[in-house]
C-alpha cells in the first residue's frame, strides 16, 4: 500500500543545538498526512471488494459455460445405439429415440449419377481441344444446365480443374482414373438419389467426348401426317415407361402450341397413350399403339403414333421430363459407361412388408425418431437403442460440480474465520486485517444474489406440477424438484461439503438399515430406474408445454412471450355445451367455439401466460371445468435465464453490474479525495520547508552575530 513521506529537505541541523530539521519535518508530515493514509486504506478496502466481485463474475461465467453443455434433454439424456454389424449399418441416437431393438434390412444403397468415358485418352496432358477455337463442355445436373468454355490447347487435367473449380458448379466432381494405358474421364454428382440426375449434353464438342444424335421419332407421312416413335419401343403395351418413382411430364407441340400430359410413377405405355388421348378434344391429336416386327428375329415390339385429323397440322415432340421422350432425336451415349443415380432401399422392423422405403441418401434420419442410420452395405442388422445411465449420472454430476464451484467461491468470500488473528487499528493497514470476516462478509447484494440462485435450485421447477390423482387419473410430473431425485444441499454444519450440493446415495446404519438424507425422497439411481426421461426434463426441459387436465390440452404458446410457469385454467359451459366464460391465469380468455379453443393474448404483454392457446375436450353442458397448464423449464435453463440477458445477474443492468458500478463510484470518490489531499500536502510541505529554511537563515545570522560578539569580547580581554 502507498505511504506518504516528505522526502529530502536539504536542511542541516544547527551546530550548537544539534537540531535535525529534516527529521522534524518528516515527523510533522507524518502527523499531517494521517487523513491521506486513512483514505489510502479506505480505497484499498473498497478495491478488495471490487476484486472479489470480479471473482464472483468469473465463477458465474464458468457455471454458465458448464451448464450450457447440458441445457437440453438431447444433451442431458444419454442414449446409445449399437449395430450388430456396423459394416452394413451404423447408428447414432438422440434422446428422442425410444429404447428398444430395431431390425434394419438394406436392399440397396443410394448412389450418385456417374458418367465414365468408355475410351480414355493417353495421358493427363492429352489435348481435349486442339481446334484453334474455344470449345464447350455442357452438362445438366438435377435439371439445371451449365456450359463451360474450354479454350484451345486445354488438356484433360485442365478440363478437370475447369469443371471442379467453377464458381457456379452445379454439384459435380471430376476425377481422372488410370485404366491400363488410358486416363479415363469420370464425372459424378455430389448428391445421391433418383432425383440427383446427371448427363453430359450433346453440345459438348471436345475430342473424345462425342455424343452423336440418332432419330427417336419418324414422320410416316400419309394423309394424317403421323409421327411414330420408331426407336422408342417396348416389349409390351403394359411395359412401364416411367420408372422414376415420381410423376413425369411429356410435351408435344401442334402448330407451335405446347400440350403437356403427366404420367404418374409406374405408368405404362398404355397409360401414356390414354393420357395423350385425354387431351384430344383440346389438341386434335390422338395417340395409338404402334406394333413393330423385327425383320430378322420377327420379335414384336410396341411404340405409339401421334396422329392428327388434319394433314396440314405439324406435330413435334420436345421438352418434358419423361425419360426418352424429350425430343425428336436421342443422344447416343453408347460410348459412355453411365450409372444413374438411385435411392437407398430399406425396411425397418419388417416395414413395409411389400416394397421398400426409398431414401435419396445413405444417411437416414426420418424413419425412426431420434435414430440416425448410416447405410454402408446391403444386408440385415439389428440396432439396439439403450439408455446410458452412466452418461446421465455424469450429466447430473456436471450440474452439481458447476453449481458447487460457484458456491465455493461465495463461501470463501463471505466466510467468518473465528481463528483469524486480527490486528489493532493502530497497526492494521486495511480494514480486513482488523476483522474476522472476508472481503464480502455481510454484503447484502451478494447475499441476495446467492440466495436467489439457491432458491431457484431448491424450489419446485417452473411449469412442473406435483403428481396427483384426480378421478382415477394421474396428472402432474413424477419429479418436480431436485430433492425428489436425491440432489440436495448439505445442511450439516460439521460436514466438509456444508452449503454445497450433494447427490444422495444410500448408506447403512449400524443395524444395516438404509439411511437417507432427510430432505431426499430417493437416491439418484432409484430416480433413474423409475423414469430417466423425467429426470432429464427436470434438469433440462426448454419451454415444454403440458396440460394437467383431461378437460383440455395445450395447443400452442408463443415461446418469446409466454413465461415458464403453471397457470390455472377455468371455463364454464351453458345448457347447450357452449363456453360462456373462460380464464387463464385469472385473466379473461378469448373463446373460439368454432375451433373449440380458448386463448390468452394480452396486448400489452404484461401477463406471463400471454400467448397460450388451449384445445377444449370436455363440453359437458352446465359445467365448470378447472385445471392447470404448465410451460415447463428445467433447473438448468431456469438458472441460465437468471444469468443471461441485459437484466440478468451477468447483464449490464444486472445485480453484479450494479454492485460493481456502485463500488466503482465509491472508489472514484475516494480517489478524488486522495487527489485533493495530495495537493494540500504538497502545498503544506512546500510552505513548511520554506519556513524552516528561513528559520535556519535567521539562526545562522544570529550564530554569526554571536561569533562576532565572542570575537570582540576575546579581543577586549587581550587589550586589557
Amino acid at each position: 500500500m502507498a505511504t506518504y513521506t516528505s522526502g529530502s529537505l536539504g536542511i542541516s541541523g544547527i551546530g550548537y543545538s544539534n537540531v535535525d530539521f529534516e527529521d522534524l519535518i518528516d515527523k510533522l508530515y507524518a502527523i499531517e498526512s494521517t487523513k491521506a493514509q486513512k483514505l489510502l486504506t479506505w480505497r484499498e478496502d473498497w478495491q478488495t471488494r471490487i476484486d472479489a466481485f470480479a471473482q464472483v463474475r468469473t465463477a458465474l461465467v464458468s457455471m454458465q459455460t458448464a451448464l450450457k453443455t447440458i441445457n437440453s434433454t438431447d444433451k442431458f439424456l444419454s442414449k446409445t445405439a449399437a449395430s450388430s454389424n456396423s459394416s452394413i449399418v451404423s447408428a447414432s441416437v438422440s434422446s428422442g429415440a425410444l429404447a428398444g431393438t430395431y431390425s434394419v434390412e438394406v436392399g440397396q444403397l443410394a448412389a450418385s449419377s456417374v458418367w465414365s468415358i468408355g475410351t480414355g485418352l493417353a495421358a493427363r496432358d492429352s489435348l481435349v481441344n486442339s481446334s484453334g477455337q474455344d470449345g464447350v463442355f455442357t452438362y445438366t445436373c438435377k435439371g439445371e444446365s451449365r456450359t463451360l468454355k474450354v479454350p484451345s490447347g486445354t488438356t484433360l487435367e485442365s478440363l478437370k480443374n475447369i469443371i471442379n473449380n467453377d464458381s457456379e458448379n452445379l454439384g459435380v466432381r471430376v476425377q481422372l482414373v488410370q485404366s491400363g494405358d488410358e486416363m479415363v474421364f469420370q464425372i459424378s454428382g455430389v448428391d445421391t438419389g433418383l432425383s440427383a440426375t446427371l448427363s453430359i449434353d450433346d453440345a459438348t464438342n471436345l475430342t473424345g467426348f462425342s455424343l452423336p444424335r440418332s432419330p427417336l421419332w419418324q414422320y410416316q407421312g400419309g394423309s394424317t401426317n403421323q409421327l411414330s416413335s420408331d426407336w422408342l419401343t417396348y416389349a409390351s403395351p403394359s411395359t412401364t415407361v416411367n420408372s422414376t418413382g415420381t410423376d413425369q411430364s411429356f410435351i408435344f407441340t401442334v402448330n407451335g402450341t405446347d400440350y403437356t400430359v403427366m404420367l404418374e410413377a409406374g405408368g405404362t405405355l398404355n397409360d401414356l397413350i390414354s393420357a395423350v388421348n385425354a387431351k384430344t378434344a383440346e389438341s386434335g391429336v390422338t395417340a395409338q399403339l404402334a406394333q413393330f416386327t423385327d425383320p430378322v428375329t420377327s420379335a414384336q415390339s410396341y411404340g405409339l403414333y401421334l396422329d392428327t385429323a388434319n394433314s396440314q397440322d405439324l406435330v413435334t415432340v420436345g421438352g418434358g421430363t419423361l425419360e426418352g421422350y424429350f425430343s425428336m432425336v436421342e443422344v447416343d451415349t453408347s460410348a459412355w459407361h453411365i450409372q444413374q443415380g438411385r435411392n437407398a432401399k430399406l425396411r425397418v422392423n419388417g416395414w413395409p412388408d411389400a416394397g421398400w422405403l426409398e431414401k435419396s441418401s445413405n444417411t437416414v434420419t426420418d424413419v425412426v425418431d431420434g435414430l440416425v442410420l448410416n447405410l454402408r452395405d446391403e444386408g440385415r442388422v439389428t440396432v439396439m437403442v439403450e439408455l446410458d445411465t452412466e452418461g446421465i449420472e455424469a450429466s447430473v454430476q456436471n450440474f452439481v460440480d458447476a453449481v458447487n464451484n460457484f458456491r465455493t467461491v461465495i463461501l470463501n468470500l463471505t466466510k467468518v474465520d473465528e481463528a483469524k488473528t486480527v490486528l489493532d487499528p493502530e497497526y492494521a493497514e486495511t480494514q480486513s486485517e482488523m476483522e474476522m470476516g472476508s472481503a464480502l462478509t455481510g454484503n447484502y447484494g451478494i447475499q441476495l444474489l446467492s440466495s436467489n440462485l439457491k432458491q431457484a435450485i431448491s424450489s419446485q421447477a417452473k411449469g412442473f406440477a406435483y403428481l396427483q390423482e384426480v378421478e382415477n387419473k394421474t396428472y402432474g410430473d413424477i419429479f418436480s424438484s431436485l430433492a425428489q431425485i436425491g440432489v440436495i444441499t448439505d445442511a450439516e454444519t460439521s460436514s466438509p461439503t456444508f452449503g454445497l450440493l450433494v447427490i444422495n446415495t444410500e448408506s447403512k446404519d449400524s443395524s444395516g438399515n438404509t439411511v437417507m438424507q432427510s430432505t431426499a425422497t430417493m437416491t439418484l439411481k432409484e430416480a433413474l430406474a423409475k423414469d430417466p426421461e423425467a429426470v432429464a426434463k427436470l434438469f433440462a426441459a426448454q419451454n415444454e408445454g403440458k396440460s394437467n387436465s383431461s378437460h383440455f390440452g395445450l395447443n400452442s404458446f408463443v415461446a418469446t412471450i409466454t413465461k415458464p410457469g403453471t397457470y390455472d385454467v377455468s371455463y364454464t359451459t351453458d345448457v347447450g355445451g357452449n363456453i360462456i366464460s373462460a380464464s387463464i391465469n385469472g385473466k379473461a380468455a378469448v373463446i373460439d367455439m368454432e375451433n373449440r379453443q380458448i386463448s390468452l393474448f394480452n396486448h400489452d404483454g404484461a401477463d406471463d401466460a400471454a400467448g397460450i392457446i388451449l384445445d377444449i375436450y370436455d363440453l359437458t353442458p352446465n359445467s365448470t371445468m378447472e385445471g392447470t397448464v404448465g410451460i415447463r423449464q428445467g433447473k438448468i435453463n431456469e438458472i441460465l435465464g437468471m444469468l443471461e440477458g441485459t437484466d440478468g445477474i451477468l447483464g449490464s443492468n444486472g445485480t453484479l453490474a450494479i454492485l460493481e458500478n456502485n463500488y466503482g463510484e465509491i472508489v472514484k470518490n475516494i480517489e478524488s479525495k486522495i487527489q485533493k489531499e495530495d495537493e494540500r500536502l504538497t502545498k503544506w510541505l512546500r510552505l513548511t520547508k520554506l519556513r524552516f529554511s528561513r528559520l535556519e537563515a535567521v539562526l545562522a545570522s544570529y550564530q554569526n552575530i554571536q561569533a562576532s560578539v565572542e570575537s570582540q569580547i576575546a579581543q577586549l580581554d587581550k587589550d586589557s
